[in-house]
């Protein structure tokens, strides 16, 4: 018998009030929502990951010029998602881990460094463009020098 394949991913930002955690597979009941319907989703190192449709694609190989991008598309069932990434200033973290339904505790893949890069919506699904956190993309120094960040130096 053959294993499932579950995506796991975790958004984060420091103006969210909690993280989100999603998963591409009903591997186990969690519980009831408020309105009596069984909660869905997968229990993968003490967190709960609640079931939600949504493509993953993993980024392509580091290699020439471009910086490699993975792909997410989300269901927007609920609205929920949308509205929370509208009411951002600044890019959410992802972090997608890749686990077996029959052991969610192992991470067979990670990628924990995910930035949003790109979004666009409609009234079906959410699709979003994902690179890497990297120091490379970080401007340097953090602050520019001009007189009115440091008037002291003028």
């Amino acid at each position: 018998m053959d294993d499932v394949l579950v995506c796991l991913i975790s958004i984060t930002h420091p103006d969210m009030a909690a993280t989100i955690r999603v998963s591409s597979d009903p591997t186990e009941q969690l519980g009831w929502f408020d309105d009596g319907t069984p909660k869905y989703g997968t229990v993968s190192n003490g967190e709960e990951y609640l079931y939600y449709q949504f493509g993953f694609t993993l980024p392509g190989q580091p290699g020439g010029t471009e910086t490699p991008e993975a792909a997410i598309v989300l269901d927007n069932v609920d609205r929920m998602l949308v509205r929370t990434i509208r009411e951002l200033h600044e890019a959410p973290r992802f972090a997608c881990s890749i686990v077996l339904a029959s052991n969610p505790d192992r991470i067979e893949y990670a990628l924990p460094k995910l930035i949003l890069t790109g979004t666009d919506w409609d009234a079906a699904a959410i699709n979003g463009r994902l690179t890497f956190a990297t120091t490379l993309q970080r401007t340097f120094p953090p602050r520019r020098f001009l007189p009115s960040n440091f008037p002291g130096l003028f």
